[in-house]
């Protein structure tokens, strides 16, 4: 078997061009490889299988793309016939078919187990050294590179070397508006990502301004944080940052006594504030004592002015009290004197008797007693009244019952003949029967018709209405009595 697979291995090369490998992947590439890929791609590119891609076969192109959190990748094989450029796009093009919409694009990574990738550490360590070689074009040109192949996969520190690298190179630019730019990209080099020579770099812009007046807490903010953070060689290598924070020392002190001065009168306006509201507040309080006293004086008047009404009240409901008892006592004196006009006052006077006399007094007594005793005559009339309209209506009541007694008696009486006479009609019907069973019937039936005819029928009768009692006169004999008063005489019956 192994024979046939090295022969097949053999024709293959012999037929394509490909040349069996003098060296296997060395542990150098291993540990790059380890480094770069991930998952499917560190598995794909390590495949020793007899397709994989560590086949004794050789002439392969790798390529990859994506973040190490998320990677895709593919490899061709190169035909004789193709250049390396040649299978570089059909590699990438195979890669870039299982690219997700927002992934990075595929690049080449390997040609067999020769690693050109260059990874975005290495390419930002590569626009370092073209900086430091004065190359800025080159070095635009490499951050461009790491630009294009998506920011989002570099990491906290690459992206504060990429913006302290991209900030230098805007330092070369001849427009103002690039270098304040570099300003920009520097702080957020140092404040968002940590780069400390960033913020060397911002500080030593800004003291190039000229500008220190405004920028003098920026340029201390961007030193102190380079001194904090930076070692004792990195610090030895940028001295200026000593000497420049000195001339922003003054700075430093006048904002210090000015914010001290700002507290001071910030603490002043405080006082003035609160001993304005404190005397407010008093002025306020004394108001309010003062509205106080006048509530309490307008409740006194008040209550003082309600007392005197009711005082007032009072003696004019007396004195009309007294009024009205004088004239009460006037009127009195006045009917005792002229009479009070009724119709028993002018009776009496009619018969001659003046006011105040005893023969008034009497009349007026005797009229009373005379009117009482008509008052309760009329009340025995209309009491006898009702009692004689009652007994009549009783009697009237027995009469009926009484009557419908008789018709109901009469009533059962004839109920009783007509069942005599049917009961004898029914006993000849009878004895008829028998009689012509006898065969007697002819002689009985003309006995018996004789006999039947000349006994008498009982005739129905009607009991006789009862008669009604004389009723008894209602009215009493009538008494009257008489006395004289004076020359006139008054009679009263009853």
């Amino acid at each position: 078997m192994k024979t046939k697979t090295f022969r097949l291995v053999i024709l293959l090369t012999l037929l394509t061009g490909y040349a069996v490998p003098a060296n296997a992947i060395s542990e150098e590439v291993k540990q790059r490889v380890k480094a770069d890929l991930q998952d499917q791609c560190l598995h794909l590119f390590l495949d020793g299988g007899i397709f994989g891609y560590q086949s004794p076969l050789e002439n392969f192109v790798f390529a990859v793309g994506g973040s190490k959190s998320q990677q895709y990748c593919k490899y061709v094989f190169k035909p004789i016939f193709d250049t390396w450029e040649d299978a570089e796009k059909k590699a990438i093009a195979r890669c870039e078919m299982f690219r997700p919409q927002v992934g990075s694009p595929c690049e080449v990574y390997a040609h067999n187990n020769d690693i050109v990738y260059v990874n975005n550490y290495e390419r930002l360590k590569k626009a370092k050294k073209l900086i430091e070689a004065g190359d800025v074009p080159a070095a635009e040109h490499a951050l461009n590179e790491v630009k294009d192949r998506n920011l989002s996969n570099l990491t906290p520190m690459e992206i504060g070397e990429y913006e302290y690298l991209t900030g230098k190179v805007l330092i070369n630019s001849k427009t103002e508006q690039d270098r304040a730019f570099a300003i920009s990209y520097f702080n957020n080099s140092w404040a968002k990502n940590g780069n400390i020579n960033g913020a060397v770099e911002e500080g030593n812009l800004r003291m190039m301004t000229g500008d220190i007046d405004n920028n003098w807490q920026s340029i201390r903010d961007a030193y102190q944080y380079f001194l904090a953070n930076a070692s004792d060689e990195q610090k030895s290598l940028h001295p200026e940052v000593e000497q420049n924070m000195k001339q922003t020392e003054p700075y430093y002190q006048a904002a210090l006594a000015q914010q001290e001065e700002a507290a001071k009168e910030h603490a002043r306006l405080g006082a003035i504030d609160a001993e304005r509201e404190a005397k407010q507040q008093a002025i306020l309080k004394e108001e309010q004592q003062k509205q106080a006293k006048i509530d309490a004086i307008n409740a006194k008047r008040e209550a003082e002015q309600q007392a005197k009404q009711e005082r007032l009240d009072a003696i004019k409901a007396e004195r009309e009290a007294k009024q009205q008892e004088k004239i009460r006592q006037a009127e009195a004196k006045r009917q005792a004197i002229e009479g009070d006009g009724s119709a028993d006052d002018i009776t009496c006077k009619s018969y001659g008797a003046r006011p105040g006399s005893g023969g008034y007094v009497n009349c007026r007594i005797q009229l009373s007693r005379t009117k009482q005793l008509a008052d309760e005559q009329e009340a025995a009339r209309k009491a006898a009244s009702d009692a004689a309209a009652q007994r009549a209506a009783s009697d009237a009541a027995a009469q009926r019952a009484a009557s419908d007694a008789a018709a109901q008696r009469a009533a059962s009486d004839a109920a009783a003949q007509r069942a005599a006479s049917d009961a004898a009609a029914k006993k000849a019907s009878s004895d008829a029967a028998l009689m012509l069973l006898l065969g007697g019937f002819s002689a009985y039936q003309q006995g018996k018709a004789a006999a039947y005819q000349s006994a008498p029928m009982p005739a129905y009768q009607p009991i006789p209405s009862p008669q009604p009692a004389p009723m008894t006169p209602l009215r009493s004999p009538i008494n009257c009595t008489s006395f004289a008063i004076g020359d006139t005489v008054n009679t009263n019956c009853y």
